[in-house]
């Protein structure tokens, strides 16, 4: 997101670059705050839940996923369930999380109120954040329980932005009465609030959050043993066992949305990959004989086709350039054979 009171976002402050605005908003903002929903559908369009870490954003927390965690709730999330926040990790007292593109860390809330510095009670005070040093140097992002039930993600981002001061009217005694009002008065000098696509990406849940990562699922056969090249092919959809978050398809039955993970061709039942492999078996393992020339059109030519000094082989057409007026074709046939397979120990 790129939140900027300036006219030209991409250079330095000045008298015509909107000097003064940005020194107001870089003095009193803090905390920004985007609201937006996470919903899961299951294949009907019913809501199976949405994430909501609106307990976060209100009552702030400790900086650290053992403490900002947000939860599934049942049915469909909306404006205020969930909320994306920007603010510097590093020094969120004393400089903004915004100025040109910025990408949202995970909610905190205000995490400057007091109520949640470790092993203290609420008392009115304000303090200064308890953020780790090891939620520093997480990637940006908002770190999302993995649900319960599988669907289809829908991303919502609503408009307007919060956004919230660090800065105090009087001393630091109860109650404590932030600049909030000065802060959302800089609203109307912004001259940029632009959006980039939201993003979802599944991570390890381990230390550090690492991008997770699944090899490609490979199924291996031979065509024949003795050939010098590889034949390969990548396929978007494939079938697996067990859950596999990554993967870019599956392929589902019509009547139940179950995963199919086996077909039966030919009177031979293996998943799909398998059967492509025998396929591919059938095509290339060994050579076919390709009949070729001129002879009588025939419009009511049966499929397939035999020929008297072929024996059984069963033939189909590759191609052909018909002669309407002599009534003749040149045609190319090509011997088909039903689907073979050999696994790779064979």
């Amino acid at each position: 997101m790129q939140i900027d009171p300036r006219y030209n976002p991409y250079q330095e402050k000045g008298d015509y670059n909107s000097g003064a605005n940005y020194d107001t908003v870089n003095e009193y903002v803090r905390w920004v705050f985007l609201p937006f929903s996470l919903t899961l559908y299951d294949s009907s369009g019913m809501a199976l839940g949405h994430y909501d870490n609106s307990g976060v954003y209100e009552n702030a927390a400790i900086g650290s996923l053992s403490y900002a965690k947000g939860e599934w709730k049942p049915g469909a999330g909306g404006y205020g369930s969930a909320w994306l926040a920007y603010y510097d990790t590093n020094d969120p007292l004393h400089k903004p999380g915004i100025f040109g593109w910025k990408t949202n860390r995970h909610c905190i809330g205000r995490c400057d109120l007091g109520h949640f510095k470790k092993g203290t009670p609420y008392v009115g005070l304000h303090t200064e954040p308890h953020i780790y040093e090891s939620f520093t140097r997480l990637d940006d992002g908002e770190y999302v329980p993995y649900p319960a039930e599988g669907g289809y993600a829908e991303i919502t981002v609503y408009a307007g932005i919060n956004m919230y001061s660090a800065q105090l009217w009087g001393e630091l005694v109860p109650p404590i009465q932030y600049k909030d009002a000065v802060a959302r008065g800089c609203l109307s000098l912004l001259r940029w609030v632009l959006y980039k696509g939201p993003s979802l990406e599944i991570v390890e849940d381990r230390l550090g959050y690492p991008a997770a990562t699944l090899d490609d699922i490979e199924h291996v056969g031979y065509l024949h043993r003795s050939a010098r090249d590889e034949i390969s092919l990548e396929t978007v959809c494939g079938s697996v066992d067990g859950p596999a978050p990554l993967a870019r398809g599956v392929y589902t039955r019509v009547s139940d949305g179950s995963q199919v993970r086996e077909l039966m061709r030919g009177g031979f039942t293996d998943c799909p990959e398998r059967l492509l492999i025998g396929t591919l078996h059938s095509q290339f393992a060994d050579r076919k004989t390709t009949l070729s020339g001129e002879c009588v059109l025939d419009p009511g030519i049966p499929a397939p086709l035999t020929e008297d000094n072929q024996g059984d082989r069963l033939f189909m057409v590759a191609g052909e350039v018909q002669d309407a007026i002599a009534g003749t074709t040149d045609a190319t046939y090509v011997e088909f054979r039903p689907d073979e397979y050999r696994a790779q120990t064979e």
